[in-house]
């Protein structure tokens, strides 16, 4: 009976307090042929901010134009390319291993592939852009190696 009592008490006095209250909020109006803001507007800086959808764009653009610039550099002899086929060769045949010894989850092997691929690249650029390390892989593991030719 109390409780009641006070929870009404409290409902009054939070409808009556003012400073709960929303202000009177104006309707907007809507105006037909109002202007359109001009690119060139006083108010508007001069250049124009960089929208994500133009970053993400730009992105993909140059993500897809990069391996035609470094074909390019290599066969003009600016710059040497890793033996990238070979590497997703032997990346493939570990994955294809992993997956048969059951020590990679069939759904997870292209997410092992492009690490052991990844890793290969690390250690041609660490090993001096040699190919002696790739002899030492397959040396360690014959299986990732079968089929594919080390120059």
């Amino acid at each position: 009976m109390v409780s009641v009592a006070l929870l009404a008490a409290a409902a009054c006095w939070i409808g009556s307090s003012p400073t709960l209250q929303l202000p009177p909020h104006p309707r907007p109006s809507f105006h037909p042929r109002t202007p359109r803001p001009s690119c060139c507007a006083p108010d508007q800086p001069s250049h124009p901010s960089l929208s994500p959808f133009a970053l993400f764009v730009g992105l993909a653009i140059a993500g897809e134009l990069l391996p035609v610039f470094l074909t390019v550099l290599g066969r003009l002899g600016l710059f040497t390319p890793p033996p990238l086929n070979l590497f997703t060769s032997v990346a493939n045949n570990a994955m294809e291993a992993a997956v048969h010894e059951g020590t990679v989850y069939p759904l997870l092997a292209t997410a092992y592939a492009q690490g052991v691929w990844v890793d290969l690249i690390r250690q041609y650029y660490d090993g001096g852009e040699s190919m002696e390390f790739l002899r030492q892989v397959c040396a360690e593991h014959a299986r990732w190696c079968a089929g594919v030719t080390i120059p």
